[in-house]
């Protein structure tokens, strides 16, 4: 995939070059300072990148090399909260990562929604659709129970007693 100023970002992917490149994440993250990317350059980077796709992959046996294009891969910056990388397994066996080498990564990948501001960029997909860090807080958000406030909770009750 390549991106270049003015362009959205249709899925996640790793960088695999990237030249002047800032993003607006303030779609994901709220924050309206713009994020320096860059490919990974640090072996300890780059190895987290390929454990997570390579991970994924194998608990997933049977999906063949076309799972990265059919979207069933997730991304590699997921985690357990605890700096884990990787992920896709299902749970266990986590892995710590440095909070540096993570930083990198989270610099080294181009998120589905955000917009790029400067410069261009070619990269590798990872995820597409719901199986993005956009797609699964929009899940996360969808699946969230609605609760009534108070006011809302008071008019159906009034309601149901004019009945």
């Amino acid at each position: 995939m390549v991106v270049a100023l003015g362009d959205r970002v249709p899925a996640d992917c790793r960088l695999t070059a990237a030249t002047d490149l800032l993003v607006d994440e303030s779609s994901l993250t709220g924050e309206s300072k713009l994020c320096e990317k860059a490919e990974a350059v640090s072996s300890n980077v780059a190895g987290l990148l390929r454990e997570g796709i390579e991970a994924a992959a194998s608990a997933r046996a049977g999906f063949g090399p076309d799972a990265l294009a059919r979207g069933v891969l997730r991304s590699p910056l997921e985690g357990d909260g605890e700096g884990g990388g990787g992920g896709g397994g299902g749970g266990g066996g986590a892995v710590l990562v440095d909070p540096e080498v993570k930083a990198e990564a989270h610099r080294a990948v181009l998120f589905m929604g955000t917009t790029v501001q400067h410069g261009h960029g070619r990269g590798v997909v990872v995820a597409t659709g719901m199986r993005t860090d956009f797609g699964r807080t929009f899940q996360e958000m969808k699946d969230v129970e609605q609760r009534k406030t108070p006011l809302q909770v008071l008019t159906a009750l009034k309601s149901t007693r004019a009945l």
